[in-house]
C-alpha cells in the first residue's frame, strides 16, 4: 500500500506535466486572402474579415505570397505581442477580385 502511495503522486505529475506541455507546444495558425504583402511584413484578411499583419521572415520558403492568394500562416507570438511568421501555404484559388480579364 506504501508503494502504491508512493508511486500515485509521480504518475500524476508526470500525467499533468506532459499534459501542459503538449497545450504549449500547439501550432497557431490562421488562414486568409492576402491583402498586402511586402519584404518583412504580411498582411492578411481572415473570415471574420479581420486585417492582422505579421512579420514575415520566411527565410528559403520558395512560395512568395502575392496580393490576392489565400495562404494558411503558421505563426508564433513573441513576448512583445509582435506575431512572427514562419510558414506561409496557398491553400486554394485567389479570390474574385484578383483576376485579370
Amino acid at each position: 500500500m506504501k508503494r502504491l502511495t508512493c508511486n500515485l503522486p509521480a504518475v500524476l505529475s508526470v500525467a499533468l506535466s506532459s499534459a501542459v506541455f503538449a497545450a504549449s507546444a500547439k501550432e497557431q495558425q490562421m488562414s486568409g486572402t492576402v491583402v498586402e504583402s511586402q519584404p518583412g511584413f504580411l498582411t492578411i484578411e481572415n473570415s471574420k474579415k479581420e486585417r492582422v499583419e505579421f512579420h514575415a521572415e520566411l527565410g528559403e520558403q520558395r512560395y512568395t505570397p502575392k496580393v490576392g492568394d489565400k495562404v494558411t500562416v503558421y505563426y508564433e507570438i513573441n513576448s512583445r505581442g509582435w506575431w512572427f511568421t514562419y510558414k506561409v501555404e496557398k491553400t486554394g484559388k485567389a479570390g474574385k477580385g484578383s483576376k485579370k480579364n
